[in-house]
């Protein structure tokens, strides 16, 4: 499944879930996912300077995809739309 913090998405984590789920890649929690795959296996992130700042490309915050095993921890939505 797929889902994304942007609420204008057709995944967005509210479809599925009743709070903004825990995504977690690797067993490690991502703060600052704004999109993630379960199925496959890749998260879309913001990137943090080493001072915690978030870092710009141009206008635009720099975002990085990375890969590994992800999972969602959260309250299911009894009735969802398919995945």
């Amino acid at each position: 499944m797929r889902i994304s913090a942007d609420p204008k998405s057709n995944c967005h984590w509210a479809l599925y879930f009743l709070t903004a789920p825990l995504v977690l890649l690797d067993g490690q929690p991502q703060s600052d996912a704004i999109e993630a795959d379960d199925e496959q296996g890749i998260v879309t992130r913001c990137v943090r300077a080493g001072d915690g700042h978030l870092l710009l490309d141009g206008n635009e915050i720099r975002v990085e995809q990375i890969s590994g095993a992800v999972e969602f921890r959260g309250e299911r939505r009894a009735a969802s739309p398919s995945a």
